[in-house]
């Protein structure tokens, strides 16, 4: 799959790829970081307006926030206090 970031952290971007094989992928909480050395030069790709990368990079998100909640069985409500 072709590499896909938005800018997140002057070292680092949000991976929209989200390859777990990827040697470059780090896991962080419900996201993925992109350690590339050249990881600014994937960034928008197909998706050139930051508003459509942040869209995919939310979805991205909470897709994986509620994967995680249904594999733990943790009950969750969206906007409950912590």
């Amino acid at each position: 799959m072709k590499c896909l970031t938005k800018p997140f952290l002057p070292h680092a971007s949000a991976c929209l790829v989200e390859d777990p094989r990827c040697r470059f992928a780090t896991a962080l909480g419900f996201s993925y970081l992109c350690e590339h050395p050249s990881h600014k030069s994937f960034q928008g790709g197909e998706l050139p307006d930051l508003t459509l990368l942040n869209q995919r990079y939310e979805e991205l998100r909470q897709s994986r926030r509620e994967k995680f909640f249904q594999e733990t069985g943790s009950p969750h409500e969206e906007g409950a206090e912590r």
